[in-house]
């Protein structure tokens, strides 16, 4: 079911927002790896975890798995869910986990979505994340995201998105 909605999405973002990818041969086909972009909107999870056939692990507030259908992709695709000024070190031991069996986790190193197209204050935890985890992080820039879905929209329109 993952697979179809993820060719369907990919189709989605080709048709409608002219989707393309950079520098994607330096994202590891296999071992620990922290994808770390900018994230000026909701589109960010989707088009990174197409720049890559693996499958990428996203931190996600913890509310957004209470959204219909979008609670249920972000399941399915292994949302770790963070609580905003919560205790969060399970998930971050659950993320340490996924990454020194080899795994990906996306990250957006603000901790929310931008309010401009660029990245804003970095968090700690990236990091944390490579050291422990014995990952690589990849650095991307996700550009054209902020005009197909700004923050404070209802819904997409289309423009050209750009993961470099």
């Amino acid at each position: 079911m993952v697979r179809m909605v993820r060719f369907g999405l990919y189709l989605w973002m080709r048709v409608f927002h002219a989707l393309q990818f950079r520098g994607v041969e330096h994202i590891p086909r296999e071992g620990a790896v922290l994808i770390a972009a900018n994230h000026p909107s909701y589109f960010d999870p989707v088009v990174l975890s197409l720049a890559t056939g693996r499958l990428v692990r996203f931190f996600a507030l913890a509310t957004i798995l209470n959204v219909p259908l979008i609670g249920w992709f972000a399941r399915r695709w292994g949302a770790l869910p963070v609580i905003p000024k919560g205790d969060n070190e399970p998930v971050m031991q659950k993320a340490l986990r996924i990454l020194q069996r080899g795994g990906a986790i996306g990250i957006f190193p603000e901790g929310r979505r931008s309010l401009q197209w660029a990245m804003g204050p970095v968090r700690p935890g990236v990091g944390r994340l490579a050291v422990q985890g014995g990952a690589r992080i990849v650095p991307c820039v996700i550009y054209g995201t902020w005009k197909a879905w700004p923050r404070l929209t209802g819904l997409p329109h289309p423009a050209k998105v750009v993961v470099d």
